[in-house]
């Protein structure tokens, strides 16, 4: 019996310890690419991460990311419509099992959003993904589908924004908060 609970006792140890250390394994920089690609999908717009990105599992599941853009619209003021010093977003891991995803809390550092309309009224703030097209062949050119196989259900709970600007840009006028 004692055998067992001490052979209990180290696998135990062994998961916490898993659970620290995993995270650092894995590979940021190749997921970088990874999750610009789905962005641009379903946005049309591109996502760069400048900066570090990593991951934790304790003691909650959550991501890290610094130095992240998105890109603009042609024909806008600024070449990025979002910047970000950083952003911390910390999952709840019960909801991962059944497939849904509770997003916590989510805190952006240092934000600046750049909002734009231009003079024929489109604006940079209405998301589409790209147009696909078909080849000859009659088949999909390849763009990604836009729902990118996310559980049934998306929950933010909190959304903490310290520091920030938001800058508004139209033909007549140009605000900065």
């Amino acid at each position: 019996m004692r055998k067992i609970l001490i052979g209990i006792v180290i696998l135990l140890v062994a998961l916490v310890a898993a659970a620290f250390v995993g995270p650092q394994f894995i590979p940021g920089d190749a997921l970088k690419a990874q999750i610009a690609a789905q962005v641009h999908a379903a946005t049309g717009r591109d996502l760069i991460i400048d900066g570090d990105l990593s991951f934790t599992l304790l003691p909650v599941p959550g991501v890290k990311v610094s130095d992240v853009r998105v890109s603009n619209i042609k024909g806008a003021q600024a070449d990025n419509m979002v910047r970000l010093k950083s952003a911390q977003a910390v999952v709840a891991l019960g909801p991962l099992i059944t497939g849904d995803i509770e997003i916590q809390r989510v805190v952006l550092v240092d934000p600046v959003f750049e909002l734009e309309q231009l003079a024929d009224g489109v604006n940079n703030w209405t998301f589409a993904p790209p147009q696909t097209s078909v080849d000859e062949g009659g088949g999909d050119s390849g763009t990604a589908n836009a729902s990118g196989g996310l559980g049934s259900s998306i929950q933010l709970n909190d959304l903490v924004v310290r520091g920030g600007t938001v800058i508004f840009r139209s033909p007549d006028i140009t605000e900065r908060i």
